[in-house]
């Protein structure tokens, strides 16, 4: 199963590498997406164990994976009134607490500081979080476990002393939620700019997650195409495509028919020959247009891609919190299309999902009539196969770096590639980068 994982491998100019002779700068990818390796892994599975099965092949985000997987099958069978035992019913608080400890876990293992300012840290106590707790799903509609994991999230992550889980009687708002509205609304008005204020802030107290976030800082601000200047302006590529946020109805129909008749278009995809991102920066981007005039640009950084985990993380601890013009409300859309296809033996369906890496696609196709169903073909599209295509954001990036004859160091490389938070390992010359 590890070799089925995969990975990638950057072919950029180093001090230990010379400059590549070919034009493509990213190689690699994930077997696992293969065209007929999950149609064979999942040939002979009854449909009720498809999704726990893709949950643990994809281990990372697992819950997503299942979650999308539960409505790709559903939404296949849904004409079908004699596959109404397929109850895949789930609480739909649990993919945005789910997502939040997804995001919660890569901070904890990833985002540490290196070199000297690893010296002296004001540790975060990560085994309090209640999201760790293991106890029955339905925690995640409890509000006073969710209270906790907002005064939990103040404290240990936004660094914010003395929380108390008393209510604010202007407004009903826990001392918590105040502070994360607070927080967010400063986010919203003045974007990266007030994201580096409060990391030079928190840095002063040695908190890790300030201290990573300005070590990114440094190494991107040299490297960034998408230059995000110390006023929080930022120069637009504007030859890349947009980043997506959700899949419309042309969209979905769109993937179906590429995954139908192009080889190994799951390890590839496209839409009509263009390569966006499909990262969670973009829905973060998003959030600014609803306070930030429309002719400023909502475009991120690779610093912003980085710490938009960050960002995230505070709107979906808000989506529980009633106040429209936070936007946060449905701030993880997920949707599904079911497809007629020519063949009347078949069924099919497309889904999709806002989660913790950006937009994940699962694509169902199914055999048979009456109830007696198989897997006939199953496709996955992750975050990580838009990113890291030849054509992606990311190859585009590094060749107008390496047009400028930009020569990138180790961090640097590494800064680059957690800005486009690859779920497999990616490797430069014999070094693992992430």
């Amino acid at each position: 199963m590890l070799m089925m994982a995969g990975g990638y491998q950057l072919y950029y100019p180093t001090p230990n590498l010379p400059s590549p002779s070919n034009q493509r700068l990213i190689e690699g990818g994930r077997p696992i997406l293969a065209d007929g390796v999950l149609d064979k892994l999942l040939a002979k599975q009854p449909l009720a164990n498809v999704p726990t099965l893709l949950g643990a092949v994809f281990n990372l985000c697992s819950h997503a994976h299942r979650h999308v997987s539960q409505l790709a099958i559903q939404t296949a069978c849904q004409t079908d009134t004699s596959q109404s035992n397929l109850d895949f019913t789930t609480d739909p608080q649990s993919l945005y607490w789910l997502t939040l400890k997804d995001h919660l876990q890569t901070m904890a293992m990833q985002w540490r500081p290196t070199g000297d300012e690893a010296m002296a840290l004001k540790p975060i106590d990560w085994q309090s979080c209640p999201l760790w707790e293991q106890s029955a799903p339905s925690q995640f509609s409890d509000i006073a476990w969710q209270n906790r994991v907002q005064d939990w999230f103040v404290q240990q992550i936004l660094a914010v002393e003395a929380v108390k889980p008393v209510n604010i009687a202007a407004d009903g708002q826990t001392v918590s939620q105040q502070i994360l509205i607070d927080w967010w609304q400063c986010w919203q008005v003045q974007g990266e700019a007030w994201l580096y204020q409060w990391v030079a802030q928190q840095a002063k107290n040695r908190h890790p997650i300030a201290l990573y976030a300005q070590q990114q800082w440094q190494y991107c601000q040299s490297i960034d195409p998408n230059d995000v200047h110390n006023d929080g302006s930022i120069v637009e590529l504007t030859d890349i495509p947009a980043c997506l946020t959700q899949l419309n109805e042309p969209q979905l129909q769109q993937l179906w028919q590429s995954w139908h008749t192009e080889r190994n278009f799951c390890q590839y995809p496209h839409l009509a020959g263009q390569v966006p991102a499909a990262g969670i920066w973009g829905r973060v981007a998003q959030t600014l247009a609803t306070k930030q005039p429309t002719s400023q640009p909502t475009t991120l950084s690779l610093w912003g891609q980085i710490m938009a985990r960050l960002v995230d993380s505070v709107a979906v601890l808000l989506h529980t919190v009633d106040a429209q013009e936070l936007s946060c409300q449905n701030y993880l859309p997920i949707g599904a299309l079911p497809i007629l296809t020519d063949d009347p033996a078949t069924q099919g369906a497309v889904a999709w999902v806002a989660m913790g890496r950006g937009i994940l696609v699962h694509l169902v196709e199914l055999a048979g009539a009456d109830g007696d169903y198989r897997m006939q073909h199953y496709g996955v599209i992750a975050p990580t196969e838009w990113h890291f295509h030849p054509n992606g954001r990311l190859q585009h990036q590094l060749m107008a770096l390496q047009s400028m004859n930009v020569s990138l160091t180790k961090q640097q490389l590494m800064a680059m590639v957690a800005a486009f938070d690859p779920c497999v390992g990616v490797r430069v010359d014999g070094i693992e980068l992430h």
